[in-house]
């Protein structure tokens, strides 16, 4: 992978001189030019076909911006794609320049943004063709960048997409997570805030359904989508020496007898004399997870009935109990869901955020 996230390219003086603009304004790129048009220090020269530069380096950047038509750039990258999730975006720009088109991965790799980008610091015209973006409609594809929320694994996205940006009436049931997200009031009245809530008629003439939930288990409705938001803390506390394995044997235990989804974890929480340990940080880091520290005063000073440690723990500690207190703060001091749950060297606490 290249330092720079994108790549453009110029075949002529011309365009060349268009990316010299868009340099002076502080965009940063891999400049590619074929050999002739080289200067051997802001770009790099290419003596082959275009089309065999860009194959050995098209998943090497996030953005490609080319100074090309449209279909001379759809003929380079076309034999190339692969997903939505994986591709890079591909910008058009045309020689003169008028217009900054965006051909591929215009959500899920922010061409969109990108184009724009481009466009206000040339003085061009940004060519969007998304369904959601030209009509203003809500767009899935941007929850997970925008939100950080997880989305679930579903054939039914693209068929909710579809449902969106045609206008249909689809159901939304929130269980966590921020209530102020983008679109929500195109979902209203059917926003609810658990299944059981949902009228029966609405159940049968709902075209589609969006789940926002820190549980885990199947939709119970299609088509539809699950999406995790991040709202989770695991409060943990660990015996000395305990290895990595042994916490992940435990946490997800826990969440499967609770029905709790690990993709909602926000972060793990436990008290600051275990900053040094290397089972719990290798853990986490495993997991992808921040961790977050309180002292034992704070813990202490933490509102709730909480089971109390061993007495040689609290001795060692100075935290009359460590798990519960750490998560509910981490939750920002939200709802206790699953109270202690004790080995011989783990115990665990799961605390959900509030809505907020």
């Amino acid at each position: 992978m290249s330092s720079a996230p994108w790549a453009a390219v110029a075949v002529t003086r011309r365009g060349r001189s268009t990316l010299d603009a868009l340099r002076e304004q502080g965009v940063a790129f891999d400049a590619w030019v074929p050999t002739r048009l080289a200067d051997g220090t802001r770009y790099h020269g290419y003596g082959g076909s275009l089309s065999a530069l860009v194959s050995e380096k098209f998943f090497d950047y996030r953005a490609w911006i080319f100074l090309l038509p449209v279909s001379a750039v759809v003929r380079i990258i076309a034999p190339l794609l692969v997903s939505k999730y994986t591709d890079p975006c591909v910008v058009a720009i045309d020689e003169r320049p008028q217009y900054a088109v965006c051909l591929l991965s215009c959500h899920e790799g922010a061409g969109n943004d990108v184009t724009r980008r481009v466009a206000a610091l040339l003085g061009v015209h940004a060519v969007v063709t998304t369904g959601s973006e030209v009509l203003n409609r809500f767009s899935l594809d941007l929850w997970e960048r925008e939100l950080r929320w997880v989305r679930g694994p579903s054939r039914d996205m693209t068929t909710l997409s579809r449902l969106i940006v045609e206008g249909e009436a689809v159901g939304v049931v929130q269980e966590s997570g921020p209530v102020l997200w983008p679109h929500r009031m195109d979902f209203m009245p059917w926003i609810y805030p658990n299944w059981d809530r949902v009228p029966a008629q609405n159940l049968k003439t709902l075209r589609g359904w969006l789940w926002i939930t820190h549980r885990s288990g199947p939709l119970p409705h299609h088509p539809g989508v699950i999406f995790y938001p991040p709202v989770l803390a695991v409060g943990i506390g660990v015996s000395r020496g305990t290895k990595a394995t042994h916490i992940a044997d435990v946490v997800d235990r826990v969440f499967s007898e609770n029905q709790l989804a690990l993709q909602s974890v926000a972060k793990v929480a436990t008290i600051d004399i275990k900053k040094d340990e290397e089972g719990l940080t290798e853990f986490a880091a495993q997991r992808g997870w921040p961790i977050e520290y309180f002292s034992a005063p704070t813990l202490n000073d933490t509102p709730g009935v909480f089971s109390p440690s061993h007495v040689a723990v609290r001795r060692v500690t100075g935290a009359v109990a460590v798990a519960e207190p750490a998560a509910l703060r981490a939750a920002k001091l939200g709802t206790l869901l699953v109270p202690k749950v004790k080995t011989d060297r783990v115990t665990v606490a799961v605390a959900l955020q509030t809505t907020w």
